[in-house]
């Protein structure tokens, strides 16, 4: 936590005023939700509100490296430095959201509630890591034919099971998605 710490911090300076306050704005809005995790004993469902959190203000936080207001010098400054630190609350929310994985291998929604359980599968799919998105799809596709994972919130049902070619065509617009499905 310390070294995520002093990454964020030296991560939002620049001597460029535009660039400086993109990533000050970027790094308050991510320092806020740090500060607000759970203690080790906190309930499942509060963890995974946090986990959930984190994924959910780096994307909303996203958009003004976009703005006009950032020349391409700028805008490549910004999305280096946020790219990195987006890649790393990627990493860590998953590695957390391994710690969290009950005994059976995944959340089902009769024994977790279904916030638990969709939750778990936002923080799999901006996964860095390929090989835990297909098993997290693995288990949800078991679980959807018991019924304790709900059929929606699985990004398409061939995924899991090999995607086709109009699948895979259909992904474009859903980059996040496209990720899961190598």
């Amino acid at each position: 936590m310390i070294a995520s710490a002093l990454f964020l911090a030296a991560s939002c300076m620049s001597p460029d005023a535009k660039v400086a306050g993109v990533l000050e704005r970027w790094c308050s809005a991510v320092k806020e939700v740090e500060s607000l995790a759970p203690g080790p004993a906190a309930p499942l469902r509060e963890k995974m509100l946090h986990l959930i959190r984190m994924d959910e203000v780096t994307r909303q936080n996203l958009w003004p490296m976009d703005g006009p207001a950032l020349d391409t010098e700028q805008r490549r400054i910004v999305e280096d430095v946020i790219g990195r630190d987006l890649l790393r609350i990627d990493q860590q929310n998953t590695e957390a959201l391994k710690r969290l994985l009950p005994a059976s291998g995944w959340f089902s929604n009769s024994v977790h509630v279904r916030q638990v359980t969709h939750g778990a599968w936002l923080i799999a799919q901006h996964s860095p890591q390929d090989a835990f998105r297909e098993y997290a799809l693995g288990k949800m596709a078991v679980l959807v034919k018991s019924g304790d994972v709900m059929p929606r919130i699985m990004p398409w049902p061939s995924i899991a099971s090999g995607c086709t070619r109009a699948c895979r065509n259909s992904m474009a617009v859903r980059p996040h998605v496209r990720r899961a499905a190598r």
